[in-house]
């Protein structure tokens, strides 16, 4: 995934060489794809796991937990 965040939509992602719109629309169809298969899905940025470590945590702990 490309932290919306971080990036603009025209960036090119290193790896995929495609503009983070695009690797956007198709994380959105993923999640959406496993959420209609009964799944719930919780997306972490590497960003606000280093810059609160702790808080990031606890959301991880309190959605497992549900």
């Amino acid at each position: 995934m490309t932290n919306p965040k971080m990036y603009s939509s025209d960036h090119i992602h290193p790896i995929k060489k495609m503009k983070a719109s695009v690797v956007w629309k198709l994380d959105k169809i993923k999640n959406e794809f496993a959420e209609n298969m009964g799944y719930s899905v919780l997306v972490i940025w590497e960003q606000d796991y280093y810059h609160n470590k702790d808080a990031v945590i606890t959301k991880c702990l309190t959605f497992l937990g549900e």
